[in-house]
């Protein structure tokens, strides 16, 4: 049996969708003003805070001049894959936040 060859984007939507997904989940949480509050140089902070966090799940060593990164188990790979996707939303609010789009009035569609 042979594999399907999958073009790039059907390698791709289903991570944009697992991002989207979240972002509204976390949206309908917590509303938009902290994103307002904190302002560009706040979301910064965010994408930092997220890419520590996903560097800290992770351990390895250099070996023949090769980064080898050990096996993360499941809890340590969950919270990376969170912190990863993370980064896509906070990247997405920071553009929408630049562009004007991050507004106080966004209203949640019913899906």
């Amino acid at each position: 049996m042979t594999e399907e060859v999958k073009s790039f984007e059907a390698r791709m939507e289903p991570y944009y969708r697992e991002a989207f997904a979240i972002l509204c989940e976390r949206q309908r949480r917590y509303g938009p003003k902290n994103i307002l509050e904190a302002g560009t140089w706040g979301v910064l902070e965010q994408l930092t805070n997220k890419v520590e966090r996903a560097k800290a799940q992770i351990n390895g060593e250099v070996v023949s001049g090769r980064i080898l990164i050990d096996e993360l188990g499941v809890e340590r790979e969950a919270v990376l894959r969170d912190s990863i996707l993370d980064l896509v939303n906070y990247s997405v609010i920071l553009l929408a936040l630049r562009d004007g789009e991050w507004t106080k009035d966004m209203r949640m569609e019913v899906r």
